[in-house]
């Protein structure tokens, strides 16, 4: 990724109704470009806001799909650029316009500093707790006193799940609200025409799973007693876990679809 100057985050505030800064786990274009924080992006663009978004790791798909954002709102940062004086100084400007948001996602120790520059600014920092990551899928980074720390210096606690809610409000004593995962109609056309059937997908009646192939919530028992006993070919469409096709060695029951991109393949 190329680091944009600081005169592109000011270039890309000028004018717009509003500002957000998006601190998420991975760059937008990871996972397809699917990924909640990469949705919440793309919602405020539309809605013409500057957007910086700064992820605090790397892509972790091993294809590139050569998907990229271009938007003359949209700076995308890496978060060791981020952290780097002109750019610091140039995102504490752009908070201190017009309305503004600070979103917090996967709460680690970094994100600290841009919640303490989002209360100098006056911006509104918001927690988006979309997991509980005092599981495995925190292991090896996670700590409880910086996801209390993250919840406490927002000013506004979400949660993607109503099961969520109960774990952030323990954090600072204050109500959470309730955002979950929804129909998005920009990458879904439910009413669309029938589209051609996708290369890659088996003959007959498909149960199509989207999603995470890794962790202890992905049953691979399971999902072959349901492709045997329905009688379906079950499609696992993900562009990680290739590693994992052994789990049914036949290839009756499973199979893996590309990695696709986010409204890259209209069947789909």
């Amino acid at each position: 990724m190329v680091t944009p100057s600081s005169g592109a985050i000011a270039a890309a505030a000028k004018g717009a109704p509003g500002r957000v800064v998006v601190l998420s786990a991975n760059p937008m274009h990871d996972t397809g470009g699917g990924q909640r924080s990469a949705m919440l992006a793309r919602s405020f663009l539309a809605r013409e806001w500057a957007v910086v978004f700064v992820s605090h790791g790397r892509v972790t798909e091993t294809v590139d799909l050569g998907l990229r954002f271009d938007d003359p709102r949209l700076v995308e940062l890496e978060l060791r650029d981020a952290l780097r004086a002109p750019v610091r100084d140039a995102l504490a400007d752009f908070l201190a316009g017009a309305p503004s948001l600070v979103i917090t996602q996967v709460p680690v120790r970094e994100w600290l500093s841009f919640l303490r520059a989002a209360a100098d600014a006056g911006a509104t920092a918001v927690y988006d707790c979309v997991d509980r990551w005092d599981s495995e899928l925190g292991r090896g980074w996670y700590r409880r006193d910086v996801e209390e720390a993250v919840a406490r210096a927002s000013h506004v606690n979400i949660a993607s799940a109503p099961a969520l809610l109960d774990h952030v409000e323990r954090f600072t004593g204050r109500e959470a609200h309730l955002l979950p995962n929804a129909f998005n109609a920009h990458v879904f056309e439910a009413d669309a025409p029938a589209r051609a059937r996708p290369d890659d997908l088996p003959e007959g009646r498909v149960a199509l799973y989207v999603g995470a192939l890794w962790g202890g919530w992905m049953d691979w028992g399971l999902v072959r007693v349901c492709g045997r006993e329905d009688r379906h070919d079950v499609r696992i469409a993900s562009g990680a876990g290739e590693e994992r096709i052994d789990t049914d060695p036949d290839g009756r029951t499973m199979a893996l679809a590309r990695l696709v991109a986010c409204k890259g393949d209209p069947g789909f």
